[in-house]
C-alpha cells in the first residue's frame, strides 16, 4: 500500500500525468503450469461422455489454477516475462513494482491488481501494448484498492491542479464492529480515544489474574482492525499492536481494553485519512519522517515501542500527503530514552524513509530530500558525532549502529540521482510520531489525530 500511495503522490504533483487501475482477466489461468505434472479430479457433472466407463478418472492440469500452491508464483513469472520483453525492469527494493525507462511509466502489480502511473498519452499507449500480451480489463481511475476506497477530488486555480485524496475504510470498520458485537455480546458505546482508563494497581492485578472471555476471538478481532490501521487508520496502530503482544496470555484486562478499542472504532468509523498535493508542489517536494520511541512506556513489557510517520510535503509545507506509518515493539530492552530513540530513527530511515526516497526520485525524475524530525537532543548529538560511549553495544543488542546514521545524515556524498537526508530537532508537542508510541490522554490524542490530517 505504501507503493500505491507513492504513486498517487507522484501523479498529483506532475502535470499531464495519469493514475490508472486495472485487473488481470482470470489472471492465474493466463499462465501455463510448470514444474511437476499435476493431476486433478473433475466434478462428475463435468465429465465428457467417454469418461463414464472409468471409476475415478484424473486429468493433467495445464494452467496455473487458483489453489495450486505455486499458482501465484507461476502467474508472476508469466507476467514478468512478458512485460520485461516490453522494456520494463524491476524497481530496486520494491516487490512487484516495475519501471519503463523509455516512457517514464511505472506499474505496481499485487496479484492481479495493476496500478499504473505515467504521462497520459504514453501511459495509454503502453497499456495497449501490455494488453496484447496480458489480458486486462479496461483501465479506470483508482477507486477501491486492497479493500480501501480512494476518493480523489481535483480543483484548478489557473494552470495549477490540486488533488485531494481521501482514504476510506468506514464500511470495513463498521463490519468489524458488527463481528465484535456478535462475538462479545455487547453493544459498542461512544468513546473519544482507543485507550481504556488506567486502573488502581490492585484492581489491575485482579483482572490480569483471570483469563479473558474474548480469548478465543482475540486474534481475529485484532487482526481485522490491524488491516484497516495499515490501510488508512494510523490512529489505531498503537492500541492494536499492544493488545496483539498479549494474545498468548490474554486476560480480563485485555477484554477491557478491547472493549474500549472497539467503542472508539465504532464512534470514529467515518474518520478518514486525507492527503493533498498540487502541481505547484513539484519543485519543493520533500519527504518528512517522524520517528519516535517511548522508554518502557508499556506496563506489560520492558521493551520500548518504535513509532514512525512518513509523509510528503509540498511548497512551504502547506500541502501534505501520507506515505506510511508503523508502531512496533523493539527487539531488545533499552536502558535509556536516547537508545530507544536512536533505534527508532535507524528503523525509520532504513525500512521506510530511504526506500521511499529512492522510489520517489525515480517516479519524479529528480533528487528528493528527506527531513527526519527527532525530539531527543541526546540522540541528535550522538548521530552528529557518530559515536556515543553509552550506545556502543547497539550493533549487538539492537542490530543497528550510530555510525550508519552518521553516514546517512553527515557523510553522505550526494550523487546526481540522489537526494539529501537531513536531521532536525522537533519539539515533542508538535511531533507527529508521538501517537505511535504512547497511550495519549483523550485531549492530546485528539490533537495528534488532527496533526495527521484525519477528519
Amino acid at each position: 500500500m505504501t507503493g500505491a500511495r507513492c504513486f498517487i503522490a507522484a501523479a498529483s504533483v506532475q502535470e499531464d500525468y495519469d493514475l490508472l487501475q486495472s485487473d488481470g482477466v482470470q489472471a492465474y489461468i493466463q499462465a501455463k503450469l510448470t514444474g511437476p505434472t499435476t493431476w486433478i479430479r473433475l466434478p462428475k457433472q463435468w465429465w465428457p461422455p467417454e469418461w463414464d466407463k472409468y471409476h475415478d478418472p484424473v486429468a493433467p492440469l495445464v494452467y496455473a489454477l487458483y489453489g495450486h500452491p505455486q499458482a501465484g508464483m507461476m502467474w508472476q513469472t508469466h507476467m514478468e516475462h512478458r512485460i520485461f520483453a516490453l522494456g520494463f525492469s524491476r524497481i530496486e527494493g520494491w516487490q512487484s513494482a516495475y519501471h519503463h525507462a523509455e516512457t517514464g511509466c511505472a506499474f505496481i502489480v499485487y496479484v492481479d491488481d495493476f496500478v499504473m502511473i505515467g504521462p497520459s498519452k504514453k501511459l495509454k499507449a503502453l497499456i495497449q501494448r501490455v494488453n496484447k500480451v496480458i489480458e486486462m480489463e479496461e483501465p479506470t481511475s483508482l477507486s477501491k484498492y486492497l479493500g480501501c476506497k480512494h476518493k480523489s477530488s481535483v480543483t484548478y486555480q489557473g494552470k495549477v491542479r490540486t488533488t485531494e485524496t481521501t482514504f476510506d475504510m468506514s464500511e470495513y470498520l463498521n463490519t468489524a464492529c458488527d463481528l465484535y458485537e456478535a462475538a462479545s455480546g455487547r453493544k459498542c458505546r461512544n468513546a473519544d480515544s482507543p485507550y481504556a482508563p488506567e486502573l488502581p494497581l490492585p484492581q489491575l492485578l485482579e483482572l490480569c489474574a483471570e483469563v479473558g472471555d474474548l480469548q478465543p476471538h482475540a486474534a481475529s478481532l485484532l487482526m481485522k482492525l490491524l488491516y484497516a490501521a495499515r490501510m488508512s487508520r494510523p490512529d489505531l496502530c498503537t492500541a492494536i499492536t499492544r493488545l496483539a503482544s498479549r494474545i498468548s496470555r490474554w486476560d480480563k484486562d485485555c477484554d477491557r481494553r478491547t472493549h474500549r478499542l472497539y467503542d472508539y472504532v465504532r464512534t470514529s468509523a467515518n474518520v478518514r485519512l486525507k492527503g493533498c498535493l498540487s502541481t505547484d508542489d513539484f519543485d519543493e517536494f520533500v519527504i518528512h519522517a517522524w520517528p519516535d520511541a517511548d522508554q518502557n512506556g508499556d506496563a506489560m513489557s520492558s521493551k520500548s515501542t518504535s513509532g514512525r510517520y512518513v509523509e510528503f510535503h509540498g511548497k512551504g509545507g502547506a500541502n501534505t500527503f501520507p506515505a506510511c506509518w508503523s508502531a512496533s515493539k523493539q527487539t531488545a530492552t533499552c536502558s535509556s530514552t536516547c537508545e530507544a530513540e536512536t533505534v527508532s530513527l535507524s528503523d525509520c530511515m532504513k525500512k521506510d524513509a530511504i526506500p521511499i526516497q529512492m522510489l520517489m526520485s525515480l517516479l519524479l525524475g529528480k533528487p528528493v530530500d528527506v527531513v527526519a524530525h527527532e525530539d531527543n537532543a541526546a540522540c541528535i548529538i550522538a548521530v552528529q558525532k557518530g559515536y556515543s560511549p553509552a550506545l556502543r553495544a547497539l550493533p549487538r543488542t539492537q542490530r543497528c549502529a550510530i555510525g550508519t546514521l552518521h553516514e546517512i545524515f553527515h557523510e553522505h556524498v550526494q550523487k546526481p540521482d540522489e537526494g539529501r537526508c537531513l536531521l532536525v530537532k522537533e519539539p515533542t508537542e508538535t511531533h507527529k510520531g508521538d501517537i505511535f508510541t504512547k497511550e495519549l490522554q483523550p485531549h492530546k490524542f485528539k490533537v495528534a489525530v488532527q496533526m495527521l490530517k484525519m477528519s
